[in-house]
């Protein structure tokens, strides 16, 4: 006898769990508006150093740290400028603290009208500070801050006195007067809130896997009935391996030591502006919301007062950017799998996926915070459905391509170069499909494939979704303008001439090659060879190289540039080539079957120690030596020059530092030393003043000695074929990877004895 049936409650419990927690949490929001205090200061900023004349910018600051200030010049602040920070201080119990403003150039407080703390500027990130006694409430606080060339800093500490002083959260400043009452008031709802925000997240994040794990589970089964499982458990899981060794690299520090990351600060921006209203980036808006929804656990852990978002929490933002990278490189790996199997065999589809793994850029950006890695990720899993469209002409297939594709290209705009020629083979096999059909008119049947339709409107929806044209067209345009014009002219590398083209292919090619190591790049080109004598499925394998044409001839040629993981998406169809190269390779018998095993065996093991080298050497960066080597010098808090770019020096956030990039410069402020990436400074004209700078520094001639030479050296030195970069062979000239910002040579200069 059949039991009684489950009610309506019992059969949506996730539904009714995420109706009742969101209404609880209105309910609350609602209580919040009524006793809500607001947060922050009042800024304004101006365009010079004098606090004078039209606002440049203004509003509220959450708070007063090197980070904010940043993120108040949208990334770029002038070279001199000056703000004004005016509100109050909310001490949330009476006692002794302790209050400190570090600053490059002058800044100075004032506390419930008093002058308080004085750092006059000299060009050093110095540190003042003075105790006082505070009443629980609100205090009257006003910062003046200037800039006035070369490095900036500007950080605002607290603390009770002799505790360690800690960023003062944003939680502790309001525009306007707080009474005690309401403060507390306002302190409990937030708590609440919060509570429910995390209650209602977590009941999302629970729909969400429940609506998830079936895909997940279909995906897994696939891979299970492709006899996928367990090696290539085992190629992903030491890919996971490989990508997450050297994830903190140059952490913590605001900038990161990766160039062309999309820094936590850059999303926080956008949410604060929720992506609308002009809002727009050098990179399509994608990634941003991905990041975005991977930063609200931390986010909520910032309201609820338990995480410093500008000071450790900045630091997690910027882990979790990275994880995310990880991620999104082993689904990569899993939809090369899934491509592979479709035009090669089980064993070519694993050996792809094992190329992948190992190529050098694959391993460098799937543990940085790069869009390259994202974006190469939705092409990949493009890739799949384009090539079952191709043979089923399923219209789901169709959609979900131009779905995924329309992601990648709102990821990095680039990636239109991967379709712009796709259409050939999809038009082409439609017409085929129709003439095998026996249909009439076939041409005119292609005309009217629902597929084809069906795809143009699900990319269409999907871009303008991404970019949010209903709120936030006028930021499309300045994104489109911006990528057009500054973010693209100043790096053309090839003039528009036969020769210019014939070196942006020959550069092409050696880049590729190095990211691949020479072993899987020759196995590349065997299997692009090998394919054209392929009796069966050959057919296939030609139009799996239809994106690489198209990226070449519609994207690099066109920009006239190339850099080494502008080919990340290339590499994801070569290793396809190559796996399959190399399957057949193995698939004799005998000897001969032996011998190419332990040839297959040679390469792999290779490749193995040809990428594991990035990990090695970012674990072991020369920055970490330096920054070693200046924690034990005599001087308690040492004045360090520089003259570069700080994600390419150690991390010297809390030494007193200044700006030398002349001799005059450097004779005025006389630091005890004096820290320079040569490799970064390697091709400064020597007639320039920081050529006669480097060149004063090198001879010893201007009171300094080299005191540290830091470069560590390849761990395996004796591998064939390496990496001109990870090798610290640097290069002079043009320069076309990233790589050489790994493990930098590092001289530090030391002011005489005679002249301390």
């Amino acid at each position: 006898m059949a039991g009684p049936s489950p009610t309506w409650l019992a059969r949506h419990r996730t539904l009714a769990l995420l109706a009742g927690s969101t209404l609880a949490l209105l309910l609350a929001l609602a209580g919040d508006r009524c006793v809500h205090v607001p947060r922050g200061l009042t800024a304004r900023y101006f365009t010079n150093t004098t606090w004078q004349g039209p606002v440049n910018h203004g509003g509220l600051a959450a708070q007063l740290s090197t980070e904010q200030l940043r993120l108040a010049w949208d990334g770029a602040p002038p070279p001199r400028f000056s703000a004004l920070w005016d509100g109050f201080l909310l001490v949330p119990r009476t006692g002794r603290y302790t209050l400190a403003l570090r600053s490059d150039d002058g800044a100075w407080l004032s506390l419930d009208g008093k002058p308080l703390i004085d750092n006059g500027g000299d060009h050093s990130a110095l540190v003042r500070q003075a105790t006082v006694n505070l009443k629980a409430g609100a205090h009257l606080l006003s910062v003046k801050y200037f800039q006035d060339g070369g490095l900036f800093a500007l950080d605002l500490l607290w603390g009770p006195a002799g505790h360690v002083l800690t960023p003062v959260p944003a939680r502790a400043f309001s525009p306007h007067f707080v009474t005690a009452r309401r403060l507390t008031a306002d302190n409990t709802v937030d708590a609440v809130v919060a509570g429910l925000e995390w209650l209602w997240v977590g009941v999302l994040l629970f729909g969400a896997g429940r609506l998830l794990w079936p895909a997940v589970r279909r995906l897994l089964a696939l891979l299970g009935r492709e006899g996928a499982w367990p090696a290539l458990a085992w190629v992903l899981g030491a890919s996971v391996i490989l990508d997450a060794v050297g994830l903190w690299w140059g952490l913590p520090a605001g900038g990161g030591w990766a160039p062309d990351e999309l820094v936590p600060y850059m999303v926080l921006d956008g949410l604060q502006r929720a992506f609308s209203n002009g809002w727009f980036n050098a990179y399509p808006p994608l990634h941003f919301y991905v990041l975005s929804l991977a930063f609200s656990p931390v986010l909520l852990l910032a309201r609820l007062g338990l995480v410093d978002i500008h000071g450790g929490g900045y630091t997690t933002l910027y882990v979790v950017e990275r994880l995310i990278s990880v991620v999104m490189a082993t689904g990569t790996l899993i939809a090369t799998y899934l491509c592979a199997v479709q035009v090669t065999s089980r064993r070519g589809a694993l050996l792809a996926t094992a190329t992948l793994a190992l190529t050098v850029t694959f391993v460098y950006y799937a543990k940085t915070a790069n869009p390259d890695v994202p974006y190469v990720f939705w092409f990949a899993v493009s890739l799949v459905f384009y090539l079952r469209l191709l043979k089923g002409q399923r219209t789901s297939d169709y959609m979900l391509f131009a779905a995924m594709a329309a992601l990648s290209i709102c990821t990095k705009d680039q990636a239109y170069g991967l379709y712009a020629l796709t259409p050939v083979p999809i038009v082409y096999e439609a017409w085929r499909a129709a003439r095998r059909a026996g249909q009439p008119h076939p041409w005119r049947r292609v005309l009217w494939h629902p597929g084809i339709g069906a795809g143009c409107l699900a990319a269409a929806v999907t871009f303008a979704l991404v970019h949010n044209f209903a709120f936030n067209f006028s930021g499309f345009l300045s994104h489109v303008r911006d990528i057009l014009g500054p973010a693209s002219r100043p790096y053309r590398l090839y003039p528009a001439t036969l020769s210019g083209r014939l070196q942006l292919l020959a550069d092409t090619a050696r880049e590729t090659a190095l990211s691949s190591g020479w072993p899987l790049f020759v196995a590349a080109v065997a299997g692009l060879l090998l394919a054209a004598t392929r009796s069966d499925g050959w057919q296939m394998l030609f139009w799996l190289g239809v994106p690489v044409v198209s990226y070449y001839v519609t994207f690099l040629n066109v920009v006239l540039h190339t850099f080494d993981r502008f080919m990340l998406p290339v590499g994801v169809i070569l290793a396809i080539f190559a796996g399959d190269a190399l399957a057949r390779l193995i698939s004799g018998a005998g000897r001969r079957r032996r011998w190419a095993l332990a040839l297959v065996g040679l390469v792999f093991g290779y490749s193995l120690l040809y990428s594991a080298t990035v990990d090695a050497l970012m674990v072991q960066d020369s920055r970490y030596t330096v920054e070693a080597w200046l924690r034990h010098r005599p001087e308690r808090q040492p004045l360090i020059g520089v003259l570069e770019l700080p994600q390419y020096l150690p991390r010297l956030e809390g030494y007193p530092l200044a700006d030398v990039a002349t001799v005059a410069e450097l004779q005025v402020a006389r630091p005890d030393y004096v820290v320079v990436n040569a490799d970064y400074l390697r091709d400064v004209p020597a007639d320039s003043p920081p050529g006669q700078l480097l060149a004063g520094l090198a001879r010893g001639t201007l009171g300094y000695r080299l005191a540290l030479h830091a470069r560590t050296p390849s761990p395996w030195p004796w591998l064939p074929w390496p990496h001109p970069d990870l090798a610290a062979v640097r290069r002079t000239g043009r320069v076309l990877s990233n790589l050489d910002k790994i493990n930098p040579t590092l001289d530090v200069y030391e002011r005489e004895a005679a002249d301390r």
